[in-house]
């Protein structure tokens, strides 16, 4: 399942769950703090937590740290993006004792900590959201800048320099060397752009943006997309290259700025595409809607796309006679996250994933229960019905 979606189901669930008085901790480290300042202050929240009046909740706050305390044991280093820790004790054999540790893939994780009634998802939903994430490469004589727009937060992960030659303007052999020199330095600057954009952009093999723009002055920028010196996986993603006045960081403001049309497009454009195909083809009896009947044509291999919403409440499971249905309940026997399920079910259906953000999106949430698919042929209503 893709990471942005279990960690928006994980905090959904985290946002449930209820303590009694304060024994629920959100702790929160930035990248900047390290592991044994993480311990210390944990170690000294312990302490303070003996001064709490209520010995059942002065027990519960205590046990609930020591869990953190824990969780940090493990750890020489502090994660590139921080670490945030939810941490709940057992409460009198009603709730059993919940521990989860989150390591931010997009985004950083701030300071934090709260003992509360609830869990304080707030601060990484903020980073579980961030879907509008996009990479900025801009270039100019000088050197590169490596940049991220994080919705409306310029990042830059990186900047490097150069001196390319000018052309040289003198005749005979030696302006041909000159030449010669010059292209040269100019292919190495744009293979170490390359490898550069690899070390910013990609984690885990993946992009950690959803697009990219090359950006920068005079030609350099459609050189390096002409020379193919990106890697693979970045140029899939690379939008298109704008040309701005100058290189750097006014660069990189100025290249967002031609950039945004392009960017509240995509994935608005995206995903109404792909919801309006399926209302076009549901007039012509050639969708499935509903999560009961969306998933009796998965089964009979009917689908050609099934689209489902990003936060389904919906689990797979199999009942005594080894059917499988839909239930809201987890518990259930064998239950298993429908996204989840169907990622590794669905070989011959495309499955896309959708957000409630957008007008169809809502509407295909709130009218289709956030399930249905597009059919291989036409079939009609009453075939269903029936």
């Amino acid at each position: 399942m893709d990471e942005k979606v279990k960690l928006r189901q994980m905090l959904k669930a985290l946002k449930k769950v209820e303590g009694t008085a304060t024994d629920l901790i959100t702790y929160s480290a930035s990248p900047k703090t390290p592991p044994a300042a993480m311990r210390k202050f944990i170690k000294k929240e312990i302490a303070e937590a003996g001064n709490i009046k209520s010995k059942s909740n002065r027990a519960r706050v205590t046990e609930s740290l020591k869990m953190v305390a824990q969780a940090l044991v493990g750890y020489s280093r502090t994660p590139k993006n921080g670490l945030i820790i939810f941490s709940g004790a057992d409460v009198d054999g009603k709730r059993e004792k919940l521990l989860v540790k989150i390591e931010p893939k997009n985004g950083e994780a701030v300071s934090f900590y709260r003992c509360d009634r609830h869990f304080h998802t707030e601060e990484v939903i903020a980073t579980a959201r961030d879907e509008n994430v996009y990479g900025f490469i801009v270039i100019d004589g000088k050197g590169a800048l490596f940049g991220l727009l994080e919705n409306s937060a310029r990042k830059v992960l990186g900047e490097m320099k150069v001196h390319l030659p000018n052309k040289h303007s003198r005749g005979g052999q030696s302006a041909a060397r000159f030449e010669r020199n010059r292209q040269k330095a100019r292919r190495d600057f744009m293979t170490a752009i390359g490898e550069t954009a690899v070390a910013h952009f990609i984690n885990n093999n993946t992009p950690i943006c959803e697009g990219l723009f090359l950006a920068g002055t005079a030609d350099l920028k459609d050189e390096l997309e002409r020379r193919d010196v990106l890697d693979p996986r970045l140029q899939r993603i690379t939008h298109k290259t704008i040309t701005v006045a100058s290189g750097g960081r006014p660069g990189f403001v100025q290249a967002i700025k031609e950039a945004s049309g392009e960017i509240e497009k995509t994935q608005y454009r995206l995903e109404q595409n792909e919801l309006g195909v399926f209302l076009e083809e549901l007039k012509n009896e050639k969708a499935v809607v509903g999560p009961d009947e969306t998933l009796e044509a998965f089964e009979r291999e009917e689908l050609e796309v099934l689209i489902v919403w990003e936060l389904t409440p919906f689990f797979v499971w199999q009942d005594a006679d080894g059917r499988r249905a839909l239930t809201k309940d987890q518990e259930k026997n064998n239950a298993q996250p429908l996204i989840e399920w169907l990622e590794n079910a669905a070989r011959k259906t495309r499955l896309v994933v959708v957000t409630d953000s957008t007008p169809e999106g809502s509407q295909f949430v709130k009218a289709f229960d956030g399930v249905g698919g597009i059919l291989h042929f036409s079939v009609p209503r009453h075939f269903f019905l029936n």
